[in-house]
């Protein structure tokens, strides 16, 4: 994972990770999310990263197909509760499914973090 995204959201040492298994050993739900800060705390992105998917109803309200870098992706936004607009962006880059949430971070300035972030990992 890059340690920068932009100019401002610098990745924090804080991560989660989960992994369920089935008995046989088969992966039936994974995660690892990786935070990015700005340095004043204003602007915040989360990027999940799993091989098995599970999408969130959160975002269902405003999704549109785009593509990014010659990417895929499903694009959506969402009052998050303090008047502003959360992003979401859910595409898979080279074989593992990525998610990326933005707070406080506008239209503009989500579209260029996802562009970079495929362009580091592409």
């Amino acid at each position: 994972m890059p340690d920068t995204i932009g100019e401002e959201l610098t990745r924090v040492e804080q991560s989660f990770f989960v992994l369920y298994q089935d008995q046989e050993g088969n992966i039936v739900y994974d995660t690892n999310i990786f935070y990015y800060n700005s340095i004043d705390q204003n602007k915040t992105l989360s990027v999940a990263v799993a091989k098995a998917e599970e999408s969130s109803d959160a975002f269902r309200e405003d999704m549109k197909q785009s593509k990014i870098g010659g990417v895929s992706l499903i694009l959506a936004a969402s009052s998050n509760g303090n008047g502003c607009t959360a992003y979401r962006a859910d595409f898979k880059l080279n074989g593992v499914s990525v998610q990326m949430i933005s707070d406080g971070l506008n239209e503009n300035e989500f579209i260029r973090a996802i562009s970079e972030f495929i362009r580091l990992l592409k």
